[in-house]
């Protein structure tokens, strides 16, 4: 029998806190998690999820590779428990059992599988005028577009939108990785909760063939999708104990779009304080003619040659290959602005020059249907 492999006291990490004169309670503090935490990741017991992963690269202003951190870690499929289970008999052990369900689906075999998960947040841009806020014309506040300070945390800007955001961007631009990357954040924070609320990612199209109002289409999808017990269902929507994290309003088709639209805003007055995030292609939401009833409205903006660089430089002798392609040829360096076609052209690079294009089509092609892309035909017709 072979003997497990003791886990390895991650000493870069512990010499950054040492350098920016953090204990391991302050460094808690400011990470908003528990000291046994730091302390798992410090001694190699745990490895820090994405999420926490960006927040001590931006904390100590150093790469993952100095803090010792991997680039994609393994074991980060445990959701992280705020009470240890006997803690739990006076609580919603079941709000708790969904938390970890919602885990295991979207961060686990979603985001943490992603194409390119980089580590890279896009610059993003609010948009006043593409919601319908009363505030805003009552306040007489400035409507012009304005960029986001990069370092901002989703978690904040969701916060600051209290709530209610709609995330709109180019196919590929990463919308369905933000939305996910919030809900991780919003998992990571509701699991501290006694009585937490459910961040419950949801797919528009699929109202597209029930038409029901919004409650009743939510009440359906908790049961179908994430096999919520009926009376639990019912209760969490009645008692307004739902996150609404809803994907692909571009995906309903046109003729139903207004429908759609209109069921989510009677939704809003009905239930203005239930929390409800939203992503939609730029285009298509432009070319409707309504506006959702939002507080905030973000666009995800291309990616600069800088993030470009710093994905690339993650990527070894291959990064380099592929930067020098790059550098070398303007019509690939913009569709390389896409962090999906970035991915895209990460893996192809990563596994090799030598083979032919006809096996990345193949390639390509299982990759859209396992994420519901439909930006990477038109690189394949150009390249």
């Amino acid at each position: 029998m072979s003997l497990k492999q003791a886990p390895q006291r991650n000493e870069l990490l512990v010499q950054a806190r040492y350098e920016h004169g953090l204990t391991q309670e302050a460094l808690a503090e400011r990470l908003e998690v528990d000291v046994r935490t730091v302390s798992s990741w410090e001694r190699g017991l745990r490895t820090p999820s994405p999420h926490y992963r960006h927040k001590l690269c931006k904390l100590f202003k150093k790469t993952l590779v100095e803090l010792g951190l991997e680039i994609q870690p393994h074991g980060s499929d445990e959701f992280p428990r705020a009470f240890p289970r006997n803690e739990l008999s006076n609580r919603d052990e079941h709000r708790h059992r969904m938390l970890r369900r919602i885990w295991k689906r979207w961060i686990t075999d979603g985001l943490e599988r992603s194409l390119h998960m980089t580590l890279l947040v896009p610059d993003l841009v609010e948009l006043p005028e593409a919601v319908h806020n009363p505030w805003l014309a009552v306040a007489e506040w400035d409507q012009k577009p304005r960029l986001i300070p990069t370092g901002t945390s989703l978690l904040d800007l969701y916060d600051a939108a209290d709530g209610t955001l709609l995330i709109l961007g180019e196919p590929g631009a990463g919308k369905t990785t933000l939305l996910l990357t919030l809900a991780q954040a919003l998992l990571e924070r509701e699991a501290h909760q006694a009585m937490p609320l459910l961040p419950v990612v949801l797919h528009l199209a699929e109202w597209t063939q029930k038409r029901f109002s919004l409650d009743e289409w939510i009440f359906q999808e908790l049961q179908q999708k994430y096999y919520a017990p009926q009376p639990l269902a019912r209760q969490w929507i009645e008692t307004e104990q739902v996150i609404l994290l809803l994907d692909g309003l571009d995906e309903v088709n046109s003729e139903a779009r207004a429908s759609c639209v209109e069921a989510i805003n009677r939704y809003r007055q009905a239930h203005g304080l239930v929390p409800m995030v939203m992503c939609c292609r730029t285009k298509e939401y432009e070319a409707f003619k309504g506006q959702l009833c939002f507080s905030h409205a973000l666009q995800i903006q291309p990616l600069r040659q800088e993030q470009i660089e710093q994905v690339l430089a993650q990527k070894g002798a291959q990064g380099k290959e592929l930067q020098q392609a790059l550098q070398r040829d303007p019509g690939l360096r913009q569709l390389a602005q896409t962090p999906f076609i970035l991915g895209i052209l990460c893996l192809v690079y990563t596994e090799g020059m030598e083979r032919q294009a006809a096996t990345y089509e193949q390639d390509a092609a299982v990759l859209l249907q396992q994420r519901g892309r439909r930006c990477l035909p038109v690189m394949l017709s150009m390249y």
